[in-house]
């Protein structure tokens, strides 16, 4: 499936406005993101940048945004913001070198919580029937809802991004088939001498033992 593209001042702010979004909000957010990446050193646990990098540039979607009339959301640990009619709402995740750029059919670059969301959204009709009013009312609104995902990666000293909807939301849990890819043009950062970073946003998982 080949997604349609915006691109270009005209364009992408057009596409961004559609949604309720200005491209000011979107690059502050991923601003925001990299300030708290470079905020990191070498000391830091290596998964810590990227995490974040993605939690800022969330806070940042949410900080804007909720003065408008949007919602947060953290359901099944999946952070997202909703706008005001619940039709829309926006995650953030981390690309594979794809991302931002107009040619390329980019992904997201590790294993999503998204896939338990979509799991979840299918699987209603297995709760036991005294539910099943509510949770077909609940599958219908997120039928009706279309997730769009800030997708970016830094490259160097460089952000490549893009506000995209998947159309396929599933290839071994992560995201690789779009709808529409609203391509932002190159965000320039500040440098961070100290951090190699290919981290991400992917929850930790710590190990409990139960107590005998």
């Amino acid at each position: 499936m080949k997604a349609t593209v915006k691109k270009g001042v005209i364009e992408v702010t057009n596409a961004l406005a559609e949604i309720g979004l200005s491209d000011e909000i979107v690059r502050e957010a991923i601003l925001d993101g990299e300030v708290a990446r470079n905020s990191c050193t070498a000391n830091d646990p290596p998964c810590l940048p990227g995490i974040v990098a993605w939690g800022a540039s969330v806070r940042s979607l949410r900080d804007n945004l909720i003065p408008k009339g949007w919602e947060k959301d953290n359901e099944d640990n999946f952070p997202t913001v909703i706008n005001p009619n619940g039709k829309i709402a926006i995650a953030v995740a981390t690309g594979d070198e794809g991302t931002g750029k107009e040619n390329a059919n980019p992904k997201t670059k590790y294993p999503k919580g998204i896939a338990a969301e979509i799991a979840i959204s299918r699987n209603l009709n297995s709760l036991f029937p005294e539910d099943r009013a509510a949770a077909q009312a609940a599958k219908e609104k997120l039928d009706n809802r279309q997730m769009w995902i800030l997708l970016k990666r830094r490259e160097k000293d460089t952000v490549f991004a893009e506000l995209s909807l998947p159309a396929s939301l599933i290839k071994d849990e992560q995201v690789k088939d779009w709808l529409i890819r609203i391509i932002l043009d190159p965000i320039e950062t500040e440098p961070n001498v100290e951090i190699q970073d290919d981290s991400s946003e992917i929850p930790i998982d710590v190990p409990v033992r139960r107590r005998s």
